[in-house]
């Protein structure tokens, strides 16, 4: 019960940030959402279901240059995002079963070279504008405004976050657990571990192209940069600082990473060099992600005498502070 009013909180913060956050910041916090939601459909695969893939932009990439394809060539954006999710769910499929048999770093490489492929054809192909991209996309006029643009982003990583929170809630999503957990024990008691692998594939896939979708409205352009292998390797710092298997994690590390880093770029030259050290002390501090951060925490860290609390025994649950 104390989840909904924190929401409710959250939703009436996000709902007046116009009104007190400049064009600017409303533009890094839209970004911010997106990205979130990419995130979010990697920590699907890598927290919930013991899927690690250096290929993930690959979807993002399909979902966001087939919507600026879509959308340059005047059809309409429900029909581009119909296109994005399709493609990338049968190009999932098409992966998952040529992976089936390959696991930890195997299956790493092998969609980290699907993505590359796809890479190299962007940068390439005439279609996709080759390595000057796809620019000019024509948005819809409640998107062309910052604060229209920050709404429908907002609302739509709402939409995700909802989606994916009930997807794992589900029976399906709580078998994905298991097979993350113990495969050979899911299998022995009769669940299609295969099968399921794939479903959580695909499942990322159509939100990472989702993301990918947006992505496109919320720049008007699209480029080759967005299927390279440091798209995937950013959605797995978002996801590690937030917290890996909490969903939610992919927020708090997007904001960090899209915010900070933005605001950190304005001041210092190599603000890359400090980020890295803010994400290396949060892995050192909170090795489960910023989720694992709780004001009853920080109460003891900052308390003048640590040493008179009680003693809790080994066999409590922490985590339980954190949900």
């Amino acid at each position: 019960m104390r989840k909904y009013p924190t929401l409710l909180v959250g939703g009436v913060l996000l709902a007046v940030a116009p009104l007190t956050l400049s064009s600017f910041v409303l533009s890094l916090l839209a970004q911010a959402a997106v990205l979130a939601v990419f995130a979010a459909s990697y920590d699907l695969l890598l927290g919930y279901t013991g899927i690690f893939s250096f290929g993930h932009a690959l979807f993002l990439g399909v979902g966001a240059y087939l919507a600026a394809l879509f959308l340059l060539n005047g059809h309409s954006l429900p029909l581009a995002m119909l296109a994005a999710v399709s493609a990338a769910a049968v190009l999932a499929v098409v992966i998952g079963a040529v992976t089936l048999r390959s696991k930890g770093v195997y299956y790493a490489m092998i969609t980290l070279a699907f993505a590359e492929m796809f890479h190299i054809y962007a940068g390439m192909a005439k279609v996709t504008g080759g390595a000057n991209g796809l620019i000019g996309i024509p948005l819809p006029s409640f998107i062309a405004a910052p604060v229209g643009d920050y709404y429908v982003m907002v609302i739509f990583a709402v939409i995700c976050f909802g989606a994916m929170y009930f997807f794992l809630d589900s029976p399906t999503g709580r078998v994905l657990r298991a097979v993350r957990d113990n495969p050979t024990r899911a299998a022995m008691i009769g669940y299609n571990v295969p099968l399921y692998l794939v479903i959580a594939q695909v499942v990322a896939a159509v939100f990472a192209a989702l993301a990918g979708v947006f992505l496109a409205l919320n720049q008007g352009m699209v480029y080759t940069n967005v299927l390279s292998s440091n798209t995937t390797v950013n959605a797995l710092l978002i996801v590690v600082l937030g917290g890996i298997g909490t969903l939610f994690g992919a927020v708090a590390g997007s904001l960090i990473v899209v915010v900070a880093g933005s605001i950190l770029a304005n001041y210092f030259p190599y603000w890359p060099l400090i980020l890295g050290a803010l994400y290396i002390i949060v892995v050192l501090l909170y090795p489960q992600g910023l989720m694992q951060l709780s004001f009853k925490r920080l109460g003891t860290i900052f308390r003048s005498n640590p040493a008179k609390e009680p003693n809790v025994s080994a066999g409590s649950d922490e985590g339980s502070d954190f949900h």
